[in-house]
């Protein structure tokens, strides 16, 4: 889905797999990139980013995390407004 870019189909399934699945750092970084790329939600993005491990990430990997959190808080430092509650409309 995500290759095909239905977000509105890819968006909710993403979420609940990371949700069950919170070990799965790759699909958590994607998650997020999607919050903040597609659904301009910086704020929710950075409460998913904030559940990856502190250490332990692969260089790869915490090079997207700090490329995602610093691009999340550009945009809140932007005034992007979030509607709370926002799911995948």
């Amino acid at each position: 889905l995500c290759e095909a870019r239905m977000w509105r189909e890819a968006g909710p399934l993403l979420e609940r797999y990371v949700e069950k699945n919170p070990d799965d750092d790759l699909l958590r970084l994607k998650l997020a990139a999607m919050l903040i790329e597609i659904e301009q939600r910086p704020r929710h993005a950075l409460r998913v980013l904030k559940q990856l491990p502190q250490h332990g990430l692969d260089e790869r990997l915490s090079r997207q995390q700090k490329r995602l959190e610093t691009r999340a808080r550009q945009m809140i430092d932007d005034g992007v407004l979030e509607l709370e509650g926002r799911r995948w409309e």
